[in-house]
């Protein structure tokens, strides 16, 4: 059997990639059957070419989706969500705003970090401080009390 041509192994993988599920499928998944659907010819020296190929034809089957469903209803605007995990503003006592020098009574944990890190920072005792609490304690009594 001769060798098929580029355009007809890209037919055939228009034709196979409408019957499979791709979000499930790998890519050497695809080329056996692939290589089924064609007669059971070796396609593994041409992988980089499907590959690509398979990408273009996902990529186009995508944007025809998306056109058709633009066309169909009316784009509905995604709800708006708060920050979450470390970006998630949270109360923080009073003591500590002082500490920060700030009149928010919330912060997120990275904006607190941030203060804390500029404090020590400002002091220069970044480098005697170990993580040991003890240090710790000796340097930022007004955080350490608790």
């Amino acid at each position: 059997m001769a060798e098929p041509t580029d355009a007809e192994v890209k037919r055939a993988m228009e034709v196979l990639v409408r019957k499979v599920d791709v979000d499930t499928i790998t890519t050497k998944q695809f080329i056996v059957q692939l290589s089924d659907v064609m007669g059971g010819i070796d396609l593994k020296p041409r992988k980089k070419f499907i590959k690509a190929s398979l990408t273009e034809i996902i990529d186009a089957m995508m944007h025809s989706r998306n056109e058709d469903a633009e066309s169909v209803e009316e784009e509905v605007p995604k709800k708006k969500r708060g920050a979450g995990g470390l970006g998630a503003e949270k109360n923080i006592s009073p003591e500590l705003a002082e500490f920060l020098q700030t009149d928010k009574t919330r912060m997120a944990r990275t904006e607190v970090v941030k203060g804390l890190w500029d404090y020590i920072r400002g002091k220069n005792i970044y480098t005697r401080i170990c993580s040991s609490t003890a240090e710790m304690s000796q340097y930022l009594p007004a955080l350490t009390d608790f």
